[in-house]
């Protein structure tokens, strides 16, 4: 079977979060197709290329002057692939119409999404926006009528979690039968517990950016209201307010991150929208129990076995379970055991041959 993987980063130029799902993601296209793989990456573009060309990314646009037309399999990255599609699409049928002795067929065109469904997400940041004061469109028209046009087209939908899938059934009950669950993973040598002595007190850890949709304003407002001995960190943001007890390291090295999971007690993401939060993975797998809600997508995540699952937007259940850890260290501890006993079972390998099996059942 030749396969063609487009996708705008490319393969090793960065990792964490979402990277790690798309370096894993052309891993497992390589070990499983070698010479019948073509790739087609934004080499040498900037990711957040111009979104406006052609009705849609910059990538898109000139990706689908390099596809292979004879590929059995397309696989791309959902809202960056319209233009590849149809150019796959149209071409395949011209093909069959031309000579239908040469046995040609229209390519299976499979999308791999990290966000929930397009209008999900709008809806949820559109009240997110307005609740802070944000003056700007949560999702561009243009975004969501390139999502609406690719799932129209393409024969499967790669998503992370039950969660995840049921957005993308309740946008358009008919992906139904072309949505795949295939869970992310973690590679548990990198993402490890310390091995000295256990951390001393509550040290909070959010790491989700400024991103309204990982619910960061309703973690520094309960942080703020409990006034508990401690400290929160916050990775990769730049937010600047006075909040009590709280350092913010902004955006490090790749190669610090597992250092910093190991120096905090406790992970905190009350995400609103997200496919599956990768850094749940990384902190479950370096002994944290967690704090999360149900949109962070982690199917297997239980609550009050690897932590405490709050309501989405809920600051006073977010400030309670804060104040569990605080008044019940030894909580921390028998869940963060329970938490990489249980992720330990979700590696990266797993990710691809689970992946590699529903690419080849669509």
């Amino acid at each position: 079977m030749k396969v063609a993987w487009s996708c705008p980063v490319p393969h090793g130029a960065k990792s964490g979060g979402p990277f790690s799902v798309l370096n894993q993601i052309h891993s497992g296209l390589e070990e499983q197709y070698k010479d019948n793989l073509t790739i087609i990456s934004g080499e040498g573009m900037p990711y957040e290329a111009a979104k406006t060309l052609a009705g849609g990314s910059l990538f898109d646009e000139l990706a689908s002057f390099e596809l292979p037309l004879d590929c059995d399999l397309f696989v791309g990255v959902g809202y960056d692939s319209l233009l590849q599609i149809r150019e796959l699409k149209d071409k395949g049928r011209i093909r069959l119409h031309e000579d239908t002795r040469l046995g040609l067929r229209i390519p299976k065109v499979v999308t791999v999404h990290m966000s929930t469904h397009h209008e999900n997400a709008y809806r949820v940041l559109k009240d997110e926006y307005l609740k802070w004061g944000i003056k700007e469109e949560p999702l561009p028209p243009l975004l969501r009528w390139r999502g609406h046009k690719e799932h129209e087209l393409v024969d499967g939908i790669i998503v992370a979690s039950q969660q995840q899938k049921e957005t993308y059934e309740a946008g358009n009950p008919r992906l139904k039968d072309k949505i795949h669950v295939v869970p992310w993973g973690v590679d548990g040598s990198i993402f490890s517990p310390h091995d000295g002595t256990p951390v001393d007190g509550l040290r909070l850890l959010y790491a989700g950016g400024n991103a309204p949709r990982k619910g960061v304003g309703y973690l520094l407002t309960a942080w703020n209201n409990a006034k508990l001995k401690g400290m929160l960190t916050l990775l990769g943001t730049n937010i600047r307010a006075s909040i009590w007890r709280t350092q913010i390291l902004g955006w490090v090295k790749d190669e610090d991150v597992p250092g910093i999971y190991k120096m905090h007690s406790v992970y905190v993401l009350p995400s609103l929208e997200v496919g599956s939060a990768c850094t749940v993975y990384e902190a479950m797998s370096t002994g944290l129990p967690c704090i999360i809600t149900r949109e962070c997508g982690i199917d297997f995540f239980k609550d009050n076995v690897h932590g405490l699952i709050v309501p989405a937007r809920d600051t006073k259940a977010l400030q309670d379970a804060i104040q569990y850890f605080s008044d019940n260290p030894d909580e921390i501890v028998r869940m963060g055991k329970n938490a990489r006993e249980t992720v330990s079972g979700y590696t990266w390998a797993r990710f691809r041959e689970n992946l590699i099996k529903e690419l080849e059942a669509i």
